[in-house]
């Protein structure tokens, strides 16, 4: 795979769980808001507690993954932004090798976020 490929491809996985946890936080936001309706007067910007509940929801979704290396290499990829070849020499690894574990464990989050819906 080209450096190109991987680095688009890269870029996809990291835009993708970005709108995992906007995702996640809009439901959260959503959900709050109907709970404490007088509370979203204030303010409409993200609260604190809206950031860290959609940081932790995150976190829930990389540790439901069924393999500690899965989710070492979600959190090294996405939360720590490394590339894959970072991630690579980390693990002492091949760069192909974090590619499928990511898009193993990407897959793992889609399919569980659309059982949850």
């Amino acid at each position: 795979m080209s450096d190109l490929t991987t680095n688009q491809t890269y870029e996809r996985y990291k835009q993708q769980l970005q709108r995992i946890a906007w995702r996640l936080q809009y439901r959260t936001h959503t959900r709050l808001r109907k709970e404490l309706p007088i509370l979203y007067d204030f303010s409409s910007s993200p609260s604190f507690a809206e950031e860290v509940d959609s940081q932790l929801l995150v976190e829930q979704w990389i540790h439901s993954l069924p393999t500690v290396k899965e989710q070492e290499v979600i959190r090294s990829l996405f939360i720590q932004e490394k590339t894959e070849k970072q991630v690579a020499q980390q693990f002492n690894i091949s760069q192909q090798a974090v590619s499928k574990w990511k898009k193993k464990a990407l897959q793992s989050i889609y399919q569980k976020m659309n059982y949850a819906n």
